[in-house]
This record gives structure tokens, C-alpha cells and sequence, in this order.
């Protein structure tokens, strides 16, 4: 009788062991850590430029183009007053000629426009970022530098109609709406330099009292 051949045997030992899984990072491109965020634009580096934006834009409009205005028609236009009654708008209606009314119109459409808007933008994100702890008082601040959109944009249409029209016609009411104006932009101006002050002051005696202290985030 022939012998059967016995089948050679494979031990499991002798499996081929399954290749060695890669570690997430390196199914990344470039072996860039997906959670790292080292490389995207922090809140206070967002608000820091937002700020610069705002306070270019307020030197455009409010320190370069408006004085070119008042001193091309030879008298302070109503951007620049906190009250003003009929007598003065019938003496800047005087001064100014149609080229003034088109020059003003386009400045209050195109750098006015920019300017509220960013001012705004960056005094409601100020108060966001470094605003008072209580939620009331930063949600007030907050709304508050967000109402000076509406409220400039109303005052710089109500002062080219009111330029343009004749008699006592918008003059109080194109006032009232320029002294909100002001005091919505005194708010901002607070937000944007008052409260990092404060925010900085606090933060330095925290670390003053304790070492261990690693800052607010």
C-alpha cells in the first residue's frame, strides 16, 4: 500500500501578521494635524484688524474727505455739528452750490457707508470679545454699536434731503437723529478704548496676584 502524503502544515504562527495600521496623522496631507488650529485667525487678531479697518475708515471720512467739503462750500456741514436749527441750515444751504450737493451725496453713499458700517462692526465685536462680565450690560453695548448702522445711514440720507429742500422741512427731526448719532458713536468709542483699557488693567493684576494665572481665553 502507498503511503499518503500528509499535508504540510500551516501553524498560525507562520500567517502573514497584518500590516501595522498608519497613525491618522499620516493619512493627512502633508502629516498635518486636522485638530491643530494654530494656523486659523484667533478672535482677538480678527477683532485687532477689525479695529484698525474702523479707525482708517473714520480718518478717511470723517478727518480728510468732510473737511475738504467744509472747506470747499466755507462752512462746517452738518456731519460735524452736535445741534443745529434752521438759521444754520439756511446759511450752509447758502454756501453750497449743486457740485457740493453731489460731492456730499457720494461721500455720505460710498466712505460714510464704510465707515459706519466698520465702526460699528468692530465697537459691538470689542464689547463681545472684553466686554463687562455681566451678559445685560455687554448685550446692551453690544446692541447699542450695532444700532449705529441704521441710525448713521437715516442721518446721511436726512442730510442730503435736508440740504436740497427749502424752509424748517426735516430740520428738527434731521437734528434729533444726528444727536442719537453722536451719542451711539460715543458708545462705540467707549467700547473700542475704554473697555480694552479695562479689560488689560484686569487682566495684569490677575497675573500680578497669582503667577499661575494662564489669561482669559
Amino acid at each position: 500500500m502507498s503511503r499518503k502524503r500528509r499535508r504540510p502544515s500551516h501553524s498560525p504562527a507562520r500567517k502573514n501578521a497584518p500590516a501595522p495600521q498608519r497613525s491618522a496623522a499620516n493619512h493627512s496631507p502633508h502629516g498635518a494635524d486636522p485638530n491643530d488650529t494654530r494656523n486659523n485667525m484667533s478672535p482677538r487678531s480678527f477683532v485687532i484688524a477689525l479695529v484698525v479697518a474702523a479707525a482708517v475708515l473714520t480718518w478717511y471720512f470723517h478727518g480728510n474727505t468732510l473737511p475738504q467739503l467744509h472747506q470747499a462750500v466755507g462752512t462746517v456741514l452738518p456731519d460735524h455739528l452736535f445741534w443745529f436749527d434752521t438759521a444754520t441750515v439756511d446759511g450752509i444751504r447758502s454756501a453750497m452750490n449743486k457740485d457740493h450737493h453731489v460731492l456730499l451725496s457720494g461721500a455720505h453713499m460710498a466712505a460714510g457707508t464704510l465707515f459706519t458700517v466698520f465702526v460699528a462692526a468692530a465697537g459691538a465685536a470689542v464689547a463681545a470679545l472684553v466686554g463687562p462680565a455681566n451678559k445685560a450690560i455687554k448685550q446692551t453695548l453690544i446692541w447699542a454699536c450695532l444700532a449705529f448702522i441704521p441710525v448713521s445711514i437715516a442721518s446721511h440720507i436726512m442730510i442730503d434731503e435736508m440740504l436740497s429742500a427749502t424752509g424748517s422741512t426735516l430740520v428738527t427731526a434731521t437734528a434729533v437723529i444726528g444727536l442719537i448719532r453722536w451719542v451711539l458713536l460715543a458708545v462705540i468709542t467707549v467700547c473700542v478704548i475704554v473697555l480694552p483699557v479695562v479689560w488689560f488693567i484686569t487682566e495684569f493684576r490677575k497675573r500680578w496676584n497669582d503667577p499661575n494665572y494662564d489669561g482669559a481665553q
